[in-house]
């Protein structure tokens, strides 16, 4: 069963709700009160724009109605076992790179707004006569998944970020290994880090590879990435198929499985080393997204690998990380554990988002494996999540500098703007 609505799905679950809310004269904080949500939940249902089925279910319920029964009942249930496992993409060899690249980039000049219905939003197609061709070259690669009725289902979320197209796990894909999708932290990352050329760089957790193949197109000498997520090394072979050229000459993608700096030989040091760790505080025992999982408080990860990078630089070599943390609105944690690992540098800090946890907590309110995580909110312990992007280097004199980042911020809400269907629909 998809973990999200369609369009026409979301339309229908809202009529059905507004229907039961004017038969039984509830007012739309009376209905988020039933479902155990906030009322903002409750008009984003009723206009048809949260498709999250666990949430539009619940507010179902709370009215008593059984929304698996009814888009039975409407006949829009029956593309459910569409919904699995999707294998990552298939790319073999530079002529299967090229033509797929060539898809994508001709499918997303030709109309932006369908390219991101099918890649983002997740919604199934019907090819118009001059995406068919398109289709076919994407769907041999496994990014899109043909029909008997003539639609086209994605398998793959992709993301156009400056000259990459970056594909992720669809949203569906709600087990462990899930490739984490493109967010305000890797634009940030991309759009901020110091690459210079002949570089060699190296990027932990490496994800969908969105961070090294930007580094690759940069002018990087070498670029290795490391993960321990098998799945996530198999999409960032993909992207670096599609994303990198010899005949450019872009350094290939190298890739490790391990955890942090162990598959690197004693001998490797970088010029660069990046990292966007997982952060997410997770109750002990939880399993979680392996991309999200930071420990009880988030930061487990930043722990374990902050002591390591200081000797896999080389001289003037220097480290950038983009993370989250949980604290109240005037401090966080982070900005010591980065100082204590690099006292002899300059260490640039810029505050890139700080949300207070109610709201944090209530957008991401039915992810798999929520149940506990708004613990830190009930106790009282911290009142909002920070997003932090650090770089340090031996520039210039030791020591803390703060930076505003607003200006950066702001260039990167852009790109999202023209992802996200909220954004691009209420600009």
């Amino acid at each position: 069963m998809p973990l999200r609505l369609t369009d026409e799905q979301a339309r229908l679950a809202a009529k059905l709700v507004s229907d039961a809310k004017t038969r039984a004269g509830l007012t739309n904080g009376q209905i988020a009160d039933k479902a155990g949500y906030v009322e903002k939940t409750v008009r984003d249902v009723l206009k048809g724009r949260c498709r999250v089925r666990k949430t539009v279910s619940k507010v179902c319920r709370a009215l008593k109605i059984d929304l698996d029964v009814a888009l039975n009942e409407a006949g829009l249930n029956d593309a459910a076992g569409l919904w699995c496992r999707f294998p990552p993409p298939r790319i073999e060899g530079d002529t299967q790179a090229r033509a797929v690249r060539g898809a994508l980039e001709a499918f997303l000049a030709r109309d932006e707004d369908r390219f991101c219905r099918l890649f983002l939003d997740e919604e199934p197609l019907v090819p118009e006569q001059a995406e068919r061709p398109w289709t076919e070259i994407l769907a041999a690669a496994g990014y899109v998944k043909a029909t008997p009725a003539g639609a086209v289902w994605p398998c793959v979320r992709v993301f156009f970020l400056d000259e990459l197209l970056i594909a992720t796990d669809l949203l569906a894909h709600a087990e462990e290994d899930q490739v984490f999708s493109l967010m305000l932290e890797q634009v940030f990352l991309v759009r901020s880090m110091d690459v210079r050329k002949g570089d060699h760089v190296l990027e932990l957790c490496l994800g969908s590879g969105v961070n090294a193949l930007a580094a690759a197109h940069r002018g990087a000498a070498r670029v290795v990435g490391v993960d321990v997520s098998e799945r996530a090394l198999a999409f960032a072979a993909a992207n670096a198929a599609v994303n990198l050229s010899r005949e450019r000459g872009d350094a290939p993608l190298e890739i490790l499985r391990g955890n942090l700096f162990e598959p690197l030989a004693a001998e490797d040091c970088f010029d660069l080393i990046l990292v966007n760790p997982p952060f997410e505080p997770v109750p002990r025992g939880m399993r979680y997204f392996l991309h999200s999982h930071g420990g009880e408080d988030g930061l487990d990860v930043v722990r374990a690998l902050l002591p390591g990078v200081p000797q896999r630089l080389r001289p003037g070599g220097r480290f950038e990380m983009y993370t989250c943390t949980l604290s109240d609105e005037r401090s966080e944690w982070v900005t010591d554990l980065v100082l204590a690992a690099f006292p002899d540098f300059r260490v640039e800090v810029r505050r890139v988002a700080c949300v207070p946890l109610e709201v944090s907590f209530t957008e991401f309110h039915d992810r798999p494996g929520y149940a506990g995580r708004d613990r830190p909110v009930s106790q009282g312990v911290t009142t909002h999540a920070w997003g932090l992007h650090f770089r340090a280097l031996r520039d210039g004199p030791a020591g803390l500098v703060r930076i505003d980042a607003m200006d950066e911020v702001r260039a990167c809400d852009a790109t999202l703007s023209r992802w996200w269907r909220e954004w691009r629909t209420n600009p």
